[in-house]
């Protein structure tokens, strides 16, 4: 049997404001407008990126069982490069990235996960997160999609701490690019483990393209 990712759809949003008022510079996520030789670009807008992972799962081989069981996952983390930019600039004081999603929540879990919803039933994926590159800043902390769209649970990032560690900011290139200019630090980058599931409702006769 082999199943087939027609597409699965990870949005970072734009930023919201972050609380403290103390560093007096601003992180953005978006696509770049025109970027000079200086990495300053004039814009930035908002990006949606698709990503349509058909290598992620190999072929599977289905067995007896019963119950909730996990029957795949991905052999490493796969590295997702949603093209979108990270800049910073001095007009304004917003240091928060959170991270959303659109699928749609199964009502079951797994070890503790949220399974989400595929367009057969009896499957069900779950996602966990093992690296993120922000425009050149690793963000290490392995988590797990578990938190609903639109939840309030859903994941931030305090980008502040972040890309404050980032020598091109040490260096005051976010103080260079004014009057909603943007500094261009670069993509944001994912590694993400797709894990599989099924239950007694799946039909392996059935459907086999997600």
């Amino acid at each position: 049997m082999t199943i087939k990712f027609r597409m699965l759809c990870l949005l970072l949003s734009t930023l919201s404001l972050f609380s403290q008022a103390s560093y007096g510079w601003s992180v953005f996520v978006g696509d770049y407008g025109n970027v000079n030789s200086s990495n300053i670009s004039s814009s930035i807008s908002d990006i949606t990126v698709d990503f349509n992972p058909t290598t992620f799962v190999k072929p599977l081989a289905m067995h007896e069982g019963n119950g909730l069981r996990e029957i795949a996952v991905t052999d490493a983390a796969r590295d997702l490069d949603p093209h979108t930019g990270l800049s910073c600039n001095k007009d304004g004081n917003e240091g928060q990235a959170d991270l959303h999603h659109g699928y749609i929540d199964s009502g079951l879990t797994y070890n503790g996960n949220k399974l989400w919803k595929t367009n057969i039933t009896g499957l069900y994926f779950a996602l966990e997160f093992t690296s993120i590159n922000f425009g050149g800043q690793y963000y290490s902390e392995q988590f797990w999609v578990n938190w609903a769209s639109g939840d309030s649970a859903a994941k931030s990032f305090n980008m502040h701490t972040i890309m404050g560690a980032d020598q091109r900011t040490k260096a005051g290139m976010c103080d260079r690019a004014t009057n909603w200019k943007y500094y261009a630090y670069g993509g944001i980058v994912l590694w993400i483990k797709y894990h599989i599931y099924i239950d007694d409702k799946f039909n392996p006769n059935g459907a086999t393209s997600l």
